[in-house]
């Protein structure tokens, strides 16, 4: 085991991440024993490398939020070679992290390249451009098991939204995607549609302050017709009006799970398009999520409600169309 300070300061803030890890959609439970954890940091000088990755071994969480700022290149591979310990890790947080180099993200690519059990991997606010993505999309494509990406606030831009497009095209599994704030626009959301169509079992979509405008709608309207299962959907700071929203309802009302639907219109200037008055019961809410999830629940059942009477009055055409 390497014994230098840098490294045991190193190990010590991975194992402070591992006893108290945070897992956002709550599926990942802590295994190992904390205070074996720690006591692998408190003797990284006399500790075997054997008894090392026995205890590590078990870890399936780790925190380190924020916990990469201003470090070295170097000292991030140290972090890397303490997570090699970790096999079986199952959720990576690195929020806040300013891994904003290519040479930092190279320092983390054989610890990522081995997390192929990988389940959840967050990556908001670190500073992340294509310089930074395209390395590490080798190790993310071999994670086979990733279920929640979360990309949030970074500066990936149309040309990163295309860089994603391989990962995507192949992350079938992919239930929770996090690409808010960054810049995406129009353009990014185009390369992205194909792949994000095929991802079915997508149950949160987070694409806020991505200013994707009606262009970016018409893209996104179809990829949202293949996600009947989803729960949260955000997408305010998009320049999104009544007209755009027109373009995404024929999604949205179908769309029976739905619990989250962040806009900046508010549900009356879709009626005012409309040229239909604001319900009660929606006026009652306020307008903003709650009013918005009221009136598709009512929009829905007069979807519904006419797609009956449609069917009937061709039931009822076709059985006189026999008689006669």
């Amino acid at each position: 085991m390497p014994a230098g300070l840098d490294w045991r300061n190193q190990l010590r803030l991975v194992c402070e991440g591992a006893v108290i890890p945070k897992s956002f959609s709550g599926r990942v439970t802590q295994q190992g024993n904390p205070a074996d954890v720690m006591r692998v940091a408190d003797s990284a000088a006399s500790i075997s490398q054997e008894e090392t990755a026995q205890v590590l071994g078990g870890v399936s969480a780790v925190d380190l939020c924020s916990k990469l700022n201003e470090m070295s290149a170097e000292s991030i591979g140290e972090v890397g070679e303490v997570l090699a310990f970790m096999p079986r890790l199952e959720s990576l947080r690195l929020t806040g992290s300013r891994l904003d180099t290519p040479e930092k993200a190279q320092a983390l690519l054989p610890a990522l390249t081995a997390m192929t059990g990988l389940q959840e991997l967050y990556l908001e606010d670190c500073g992340i451009g294509i310089g930074w993505l395209e390395p590490l999309l080798p190790a993310l494509m071999g994670m086979q098991q990733l279920q929640m990406l979360m990309l949030d606030d970074n500066r990936l831009r149309a040309r990163g939204a295309k860089a994603l497009l391989p990962l995507l095209s192949q992350a079938k599994q992919i239930e929770l995607l996090g690409l808010e704030s960054n810049a995406i626009g129009a353009e990014g959301m185009t390369a992205l549609a194909p792949a994000l169509r095929d991802l079915p079992r997508v149950r949160a979509l987070y694409l806020t302050g991505n200013n994707l405008g009606s262009a970016g709608t018409t893209q996104l309207a179809p990829v949202l017709m293949r996600m009947p299962l989803l729960e949260d959907l955000y997408l305010a700071g998009n320049a999104l009006g009544a007209e755009e929203l027109e373009v995404l309802m024929p999604a949205l009302l179908q769309m029976t799970a739905l619990r989250e639907f962040l806009v900046d219109a508010e549900p009356e200037e879709l009626l005012s398009h409309r040229g239909q008055e604001v319900p009660p019961a929606v006026a009652e809410q306020g307008g903003g999520c709650d009013g918005w999830l009221l009136l598709l629940q009512m929009l829905g059942q007069e979807h519904l409600t006419a797609q009956l009477q449609t069917l009937r009055r061709d039931v009822l055409g076709v059985a006189q169309r026999t008689a006669s």
